[in-house]
């Protein structure tokens, strides 16, 4: 059988008076199917470029991954048209079918509305060679009364693909074409179903170009503002990179952290995990940080005492001794530093000093180097040494997220942690021991089942430390509803004196997922190698501050570092994303995840949402009708430990049968 229509056993020739077969740009959509679907690209060629038979990208706005759509056109003025099948060939190592449907316009349409059924075998994808396939379709219908039939220009039909190759630095342009197979390319004509080869049979071309990206990575230091509250404290900085384009290919990142060792004193370093993400190949990640460079061993630093922090982190090719798609995009943390604040002051203006950022290095999979923009730095302040009365209330977590200082809140708390309350009684900056601190817990307002706020004391030490501990309380009737704000006051009298300090904090699932939907509707195939892919788009939320997770997030010190307010903090700082989708029987169609960093926020009480794109290729057995899909967020793969963060979330999503 040379066509997809040659069993309809069509009559002798009766060829049209002018007939082509195109392939046209139409642009990003959205189109409607003729069974009322939407579908959308995407992704979207060049303007210039609609209406042509050119499909245009660059990588401005376009990556490998990202799909487009094709117009598959008849015309200009084909007369009596019937039927047709085409043999659309296409390079698969560049382009991969998603699928093809008839648009709510096709050539048809008309004799749909006049009584006719359509007539349309199931797409089929054939090889062609080792670099190239063929999309093998028709349709025709059966004919009303009274007859009907085509004249003019119209459309086919629409057909999906995904880009799977793209174009680097050294390799700046990938090229692709469409043509057709004059073999089983043809249409058929009424009134005598006579079968012709269509004179004209167009080409398309494909072509997708690097170019160097607009916006150019830059290193920063979180927190800007860093000002712990005694002398002995311990706090983190961390060193991100921002605004990295997946363009550049970057995998190796270097910097040097710069600070007065005399007034700051470098504890620890411990590499980020945002790179991680990126492995997808086999490559693994190394890390390094050294901090052995006091003035005068590097002279280029600012002069006695200063020192500063090296690091360097990269990506180790894998398979191949390659490095793969996707490269490091968007921004994370490469490093996080630990310090102690070794020195105070008792007047005003307090001492100041920068952590600043030199050295700064960025490297591409070419062993280029990448254009970096001015950096971010951070100012630290050294304790003041409070002078008269003073009590500071604070949880286990570092400075700044443990509410150090008066009336400073608190990073979230997830339901069910233990809360470690500390508070620091003192007198012109010396502990006073042995005084009684009161502790008031109130719950939130949506908290029903805690009728009435919780009581603590405690004596403080010879560190001055007084310390409650108390949990999160899980309902075991809606138990969201202890999520909210949490208000801690601790009170104490020194003298007759007395000193208040109070600390607020979130408790909130560390995770929360907002929604999933599903992206569109799919048309099932039962060609193995044509199966479309189904893309749900998940939004999640977390009021979390922190982005370092233990040796280096404890907390709790008071002065003179005494261990017994060292506590672990239980904090995770990573996120197993994960949709699983299931069809109409509940027959397992397939799953996808993502482990990364959790994407935290910079300002409390105030949540960070981002999304996240999941594709999953529908399975030739999956049910026609409404299927399901769920998406879930853990603290890392079950088999590991890995917990759930928060409830999970479903979605319903549409399979439909080939037109």
């Amino acid at each position: 059988m040379m066509s997809m229509l040659a069993g309809f056993h069509f009559a002798s020739a009766q060829p049209s008076t002018s007939d082509s077969v195109q392939v046209v740009n139409p642009g990003v959509g959205p189109f409607t199917d003729a069974g009322g679907h939407t579908h959308t690209g995407n992704t979207g060629p060049d303007t210039a470029d609609i209406g042509t038979s050119n499909f245009i990208f660059t990588t401005a706005d376009t990556a490998a991954g990202d799909n487009f759509i094709v117009n598959i056109t008849v015309g200009p003025n084909v007369s009596n048209l019937f039927g047709w099948g085409i043999g659309l060939i296409y390079d698969n190592s560049t382009l991969q079918f998603v699928s093809a449907w008839l648009p709510i316009d096709h050539v048809f349409a008309g004799a749909v509305a006049a009584g006719a059924s359509l007539i349309a075998p199931s797409v089929v994808i054939a090889p062609v060679d080792s670099t190239h396939q063929e999309i093998q379709w028709g349709a025709s219908y059966t004919q009303p009364t009274p007859a009907w039939s085509f004249n003019g220009t119209g459309t086919l039909a629409q057909v999906e693909f995904q880009i799977i190759q793209g174009p680097t630095i050294l390799n700046s342009n990938i090229t692709a074409s469409f043509s057709f197979d004059p073999a089983w390319t043809s249409y058929y004509f009424w009134p005598t179903g006579s079968e012709s080869p269509v004179n004209i049979m167009g080409t398309g071309y494909f072509q997708f170009t690097y170019v160097v990206p607009t916006t150019i990575p830059y290193f920063y230091v979180t927190p800007s503002t860093i000002a712990p509250l005694s002398v002995g404290q311990f706090f983190n900085v961390s060193v991100n990179i921002g605004t990295l384009s997946p363009a550049w290919s970057a995998i190796g990142f270097q910097f040097s952290l710069v600070f007065n060792q005399s007034i700051i004193a470098p504890i620890a370093a411990a590499p980020g995990t945002w790179i991680n993400g990126f492995l997808t190949n086999g490559e693994t990640a190394i890390s390094t940080a050294n901090d052995d460079y006091l003035y005068p061993l590097d002279l280029t630093l600012p002069g006695p005492g200063y020192n500063e922090w090296v690091a360097f982190q990269a990506i180790v090719p894998g398979t191949g001794g390659l490095w793969y798609a996707p490269f490091p995009s968007g921004g994370g943390t490469l490093y996080t530093f630990e310090f102690e604040a070794i020195v105070g002051t008792t007047s005003v203006p307090q001492i100041t000093t920068s952590l600043t950022l030199t050295n700064m290095e960025v490297y591409n999979a070419f062993d280029q180097p990448v254009a970096v923009g001015t950096p971010i730095n951070a100012t630290y302040t050294a304790p003041l040494i409070v002078t008269g009365r003073s009590i500071d209330l604070f949880d286990q977590y570092p400075v700044p997220y443990g509410g150090q200082g008066p009336d400073n809140p608190s990073d979230t708390f997830a339901p069910q942690a233990l809360v470690y309350l500390y508070a620091n009684v003192t007198y012109n900056g010396f502990p006073v021991s042995e005084k009684p601190v009161a502790f008031e817990i109130i719950p939130p307002a949506t908290a029903t089942a805690l009728t009435a706020p919780i009581y603590l004391s405690s004596f403080s030490d010879s560190n001055g430390i007084a310390i409650q501990t108390y949990r999160i309380p899980w309902p075991d009737v809606n138990p969201q509803q202890v999520l909210g704000i949490w208000t801690v006051t601790a009170t104490v009298d020194i003298a007759q004196g007395e000193v208040t300090d109070t600390m607020q904090f979130e408790v909130q699932y560390q995770v929360s997922i907002l929604s999933i939907v599903s992206n569109d509707t799919y048309v099932q195939s039962k060609y193995i190698g044509a199966e479309p892919a189904m893309k749900f788009t998940v939004t999640y939320q977390t009021y979390q501050m922190q982005s370092t997770s233990p040796p280096l997030a404890y907390g709790g010190e008071g002065p003179n570092n005494s261990e017994v307010y060292n506590v672990t903090v239980y904090y995770n700082t990573t996120v197993l994303e994960t949709v699983s989708a299931f069809d109409n029987l509940g027959y397992f169609i397939g799953s996808n995840n993502m482990y990364k960093p959790i994407p935290v926020t910079s300002t409390w009480n105030i949540p960070n949402n981002w999304t996240d794109v999941f594709v999953i290729p529908l399975t030739t057995y999956a049910v026609v009708g409404l299927g399901t899909a769920y998406a879930d967020a853990f603290s890392n793969y079950p088999i590991n430990g890995g917990v759930p963060y928060c409830p999970e979330a479903e979605t319903t999503f549409e399979i439909i049968a080939p037109p």
